[in-house]
């Protein structure tokens, strides 16, 4: 019993994240550290796998995820089989070395050639923009991108760190659970609630969200 558990508590861990902050982070990782690594539960490539496997459905925390898989990646050098590197999004790995100083970048550089056709830029949340308005259900400086001669209500977001890409701005709503910014693509410029957006609205977790996308979906 204790296995399923531990483990479970690992896996709501990681599926869950929610924090930004290094105390959080490292409660994590030791946390994995001592329920899977210590007790030979479970190798760390399964858990860095999961780790990549849990980050389309969490983007806001992608940092902290990095983070994790850093300091897993980093203590236990582990060696990744080629289906292992083509499935793991390379923003994970490129920029770490292996136990030899040698860049995995470097390393694993056909597992980055076959990922060259995913789009994993992180400039959408990183710099001043809507999708990032959205993501933090920002709805002051979203009305401000809404305002400007360049706004399209219809624009899509193309991004491969998404579940599906590309999203439209309801979509994402939905997805980050941004109730204001959704409520206001509603009610100002009639978006449409897509089968996506269903999907979309169970991941953010909004209950407002959750029950128009019920209704019209």
């Amino acid at each position: 019993m204790d296995l399923y558990k531990d483990f479970n508590y690992v896996y709501d861990s990681l599926y869950k994240l929610k924090t930004f902050s290094e105390e959080g982070i490292n409660k994590i990782y030791l946390d994995i550290k001592n329920l899977m690594f210590e007790t030979k539960r479970a190798p760390p490539n399964q858990i860095l796998t999961i780790i990549s496997t849990a980050m389309p459905f969490n983007i806001k925390y992608i940092k902290p995820y990095k983070e994790i898989f850093k300091m897993i990646y980093t203590e236990y050098h582990p060696i990744f089989t080629r289906g292992e590197i083509q499935s793991i999004p390379y923003i994970l790995w490129a920029d770490l070395q292996d136990e030899n100083g040698v860049l995995l970048s470097t390393r694993y550089s056909s597992g980055i050639e076959a990922n060259k056709t995913k789009d994993y830029s992180l400039n959408f949340i990183e710099d001043n923009t809507i999708y990032r308005a959205i993501m933090y259900d920002d709805k002051f400086s979203f009305i401000i991108f809404t305002e400007t001669d360049s706004f399209d209500k219809n624009q899509m977001l193309q991004s491969d760190l998404y579940p599906s890409s590309p999203n439209s701005l309801l979509e994402l709503c939905c997805y980050h659970g941004a109730v204001n910014c959704f409520k206001l693509l509603i009610s100002k410029f009639n978006s449409i609630i897509t089968p996506k957006c269903l999907f979309y609205s169970f991941l953010g977790g909004n209950p407002d969200i959750i029950n128009n996308c019920l209704k019209n979906a």
